[in-house]
């Protein structure tokens, strides 16, 4: 079934490389402020913003798009951190690597949603983000879901400081959570959630 699905991504990817090689180059609009994307040839996830540029939407919003393919996210952040590109888009941990070395970036946005939830255990009065604190969450150090949790603890004024976090492998994270409590909680992508619930974790109501 994996290899189906590897299968079917590679002639999606090569489908939409054959768009941009066939389509004829965009006349360049003047009036349009020019910007160059970086983007990773080799993730899938990336396929939304091939889209969006063969369907015209930049210059709906006054941008005209140099599309400039990179072998992985590695090399997108490097090509922008030595400004080759205005724009990059790759996996979070390379830019956040970078980030604490002293490069100039920021993110601006996500190219994809992928929803974060946290889990307990049930029964054990967990019911709010404040319960957190004092207690040991799990989450992927410096991953998508940590950026999530972190970004929504702070615009709800909450002070992560006073939490303790682990980085569990994901095949650990039921061990951990439910067998072992060793966390108090975890942080996980919409497709682990099934996996948690099938565990008897619950989810942090307003989390």
């Amino acid at each position: 079934m994996k290899k189906i699905y590897l299968i079917i991504g590679l002639i999606i990817l090569v489908l939409l490389g054959c768009l941009i090689l066939v389509h004829k180059p965009r006349e360049v609009d003047s009036s349009l402020t020019s910007v160059r994307i970086g983007y990773n040839t080799e993730s899938l996830t990336n396929a939304s913003i091939i889209i969006a540029y063969e369907q015209g939407y930049f210059q709906e919003y006054g941008l005209s798009p140099q599309m400039i393919p990179l072998k992985s996210g590695r090399e997108v952040m490097q090509a922008l951190a030595a400004g080759q590109v205005d724009i990059g888009i790759g996996g979070f941990p390379n830019f956040m690597q970078a980030m604490v070395k002293g490069a100039p970036l920021r993110f601006i946005a996500a190219s994809a949603s992928s929803p974060s939830y946290v889990f307990v255990r049930p029964n054990e009065n967990l019911n709010k983000l404040t319960d957190l604190y004092g207690k040991i969450i799990s989450v992927s150090t410096s991953g998508v879901n940590d950026l999530v949790f972190r970004t929504v603890m702070d615009e709800e004024k909450i002070d992560t400081e006073k939490m303790e976090f682990a980085d569990i492998e994901r095949s650990y994270l039921i061990a951990a959570l439910i067998n072992k409590k060793a966390v108090d909680a975890t942080v996980v992508s919409e497709q682990d959630t099934n996996m948690l619930l099938n565990a008897g974790a619950v989810l942090l109501q307003n989390g």
